[in-house]
């Protein structure tokens, strides 16, 4: 099946925080040269294989071409202007004046390809007082109103994952893709200028809107959640060898229901408590409210029956050895394709 950006080629210039971006475009067909920037740490970033190379890096770069890019060797800044002139589109995240250093900033960009879509991902956006700011993922979270909403009532927190780096990609690659409608129709090319702060205020839900139409900031409920203006007990529950999250809202009525006790029963868990009409009428009846600590005790030991049942989380670099990966081939090929060119910029 064709895919909508086939015969298209990505210069991607892209760090960690926007590498998930030229992924997403490689998905619909397009040719994609990842350029890694001297000085930059994305190889090193954890989490580590048991070859000592970071399973991040290789999950957002695979399906794309990469090489190494030395800045102190002027014939291969050249090679790379030349190549910026005939991409499709280029996607960067990089220090601005690193980029106008080189050429290959929108304006030198552009001068040369009118036609271009140049998409930035950059902490808050190009422009404004903010446009020359470093961020990372905690300040981003944090700016953007996601930590406020997380985390217990005396403290605000960060979600354990870069959630603003995946979120700037997606919107990066949507902002990429209405541009290139655009260029179809006219011809024209632009910049898309993508703010990782906007993009990761857009998932906060009703919380902007709380606030525009009835003037309330909705306060943090730590491992319980708002529903209907209803704080909910903790979802969250320790069990023998970690925790466990149970969302029994829902979690334990109605088609997730039915996902939960497969998987409890497909390790020998007896559930027949929860299938019991009793059981569905009461978290139906009392949906909102607290479990009753006969119940919650219950839902723990189910939990705990289900941690001695099942399969012990695995780190990184036990996912990567598991034999049963390993049987099905999930990474094939790995150990023998060549790691992506270090040193000087060599393009064909």
């Amino acid at each position: 099946m064709p895919g909508a950006l086939d015969d298209t080629f990505i210069l991607d210039l892209t760090g960690p925080e926007a590498a998930l971006c030229g992924l997403l475009l490689a998905g619909f067909g397009a040719r994609v040269l990842k350029v890694d920037w001297p000085g930059a740490t994305d190889r090193a970033r954890a989490p580590l294989g048991a070859d000592g190379a970071s399973l991040e890096y290789f999950a957002w770069n695979r399906g794309k071409t990469v090489v190494a890019f030395d800045t102190s060797d002027p014939h291969a800044a050249e090679r790379l202007r030349e190549v910026a002139a005939r991409a499709d589109f280029v996607i960067e995240s990089r220090d601005p004046a690193a980029l106008e250093a080189v050429g290959l900033d929108y304006a030198s960009v552009s001068a040369q390809h009118p036609g271009v879509v140049y998409v930035s991902v950059s902490p808050f956006g190009r422009g404004g007082p903010y446009g020359s700011y470093r961020a990372g993922d905690l300040v981003i979270q944090a700016a953007a109103g996601h930590a406020y909403h997380n985390g217990p009532p005396e403290r605000p927190m960060r979600l354990s994952v870069e959630s603003s780096f995946a979120q700037a990609s997606v919107q990066a690659a949507v902002g990429a893709m209405i541009a290139h409608y655009h260029r179809e129709r006219t011809g024209a090319g632009q910049h898309v200028d993508l703010s990782m702060q906007e993009a990761v205020a857009y998932t906060l839900d009703e919380h902007p809107a709380a606030w525009d139409i009835l003037r309330e900031l909705h306060p943090r409920h730590g491992v319980g959640r708002l529903v209907s203006r209803a704080s909910l007990a903790s979802t969250v529950f320790e069990c023998r060898d970690g925790w466990i999250c149970s969302l029994y809202y829902f979690g334990l009525v109605g088609s997730t229901f039915e996902t939960a006790a497969t998987l409890f029963e497909r390790f020998g868990v007896d559930i027949s408590e929860l299938r019991s009409p009793e059981w569905q009428a009461k978290i139906a009846i009392d949906f909102g409210n607290p479990l009753a600590p006969e119940d919650e005790a219950r839902l723990i030991e189910l939990s705990n029956e289900l941690a001695g049942a099942g399969h012990p989380p695995r780190a990184a670099r036990g996912v990567r050895c598991h034999g049963r990966l390993g049987r099905r081939g999930v990474h094939a090929g790995r150990a023998a394709r060549e790691r992506p060119p270090r040193g000087p910029c060599v393009l064909a």
